[in-house]
């Protein structure tokens, strides 16, 4: 039998099971069990609610259990290796090191525009990252650590244009100065030269 820390549940091996690792945790006055496959979705099953608490509850508490799930769906197969690992930069690189230390009820829209603002990501990364935010703060909604949302309030992500659009664009003088160039040349317009 493996011990956690206290507080936190235990695991305990049962062999020649189709489920061999069961996870105790206590809930209030109640303790819950449930069987796993794979030690890890044991573990991440025990962390999923850990140290969060509906009152004073940080992001980075939050972000982490939102993780803990993420990586249980991993574990499960519904979700790839590589998304679980896309979704965890994000969160810490992102979620955690900018919003982490306050309070998931106090974060504003206006902190998710300045996250977003301080990236210097392009604008698909920074809309991968704004909806990886709002799924964390919809787990955060779901759980009740926080009453609203405040990513849909953000401001949208803009789009770029992509280096190829910004290359052939002219400016309405540059049009109108190459439409007046070609009517000083004959009125026959830019021509490519053919191939001989």
């Amino acid at each position: 039998m493996a011990r956690r820390s206290a507080g936190s549940g235990r695991i305990r091996h049962i062999p020649d099971r189709q489920k061999p690792y069961k996870a105790t945790r206590s809930v209030g006055e109640q303790t819950e069990s449930k069987s796993f496959r794979l030690r890890r979705e044991a573990e991440a099953w025990l962390t999923s609610r850990e140290g969060v608490t509906t009152k004073g509850t940080t992001v980075a508490s939050i972000a982490e259990a939102w993780l803990a799930r993420k990586l249980a769906e991993n574990a499960r197969g519904t979700l790839s290796t590589s998304m679980y690992k896309g979704y965890e930069g994000l969160v810490r690189l992102y979620v955690i090191d900018v919003l982490g230390s306050k309070l998931a009820s106090e974060v504003k829209p206006r902190d998710i525009d300045a996250m977003l603002a301080g990236t210097a990501l392009a604008a698909t990364s920074q809309r991968k990252l704004r909806t990886t935010t709002n799924q964390v703060f919809a787990y955060a909604l779901a759980y009740g650590y926080c009453a609203t949302n405040p990513v849909p309030q953000a401001q949208p992500i803009r789009a770029e244009s992509t280096l190829h659009e910004a290359r052939h664009a002219l400016s309405t003088a540059e049009e109108a100065s190459l439409r007046a160039r070609c009517a000083e040349i004959g009125g026959r317009g830019l021509r490519r030269p053919h191939a001989r």
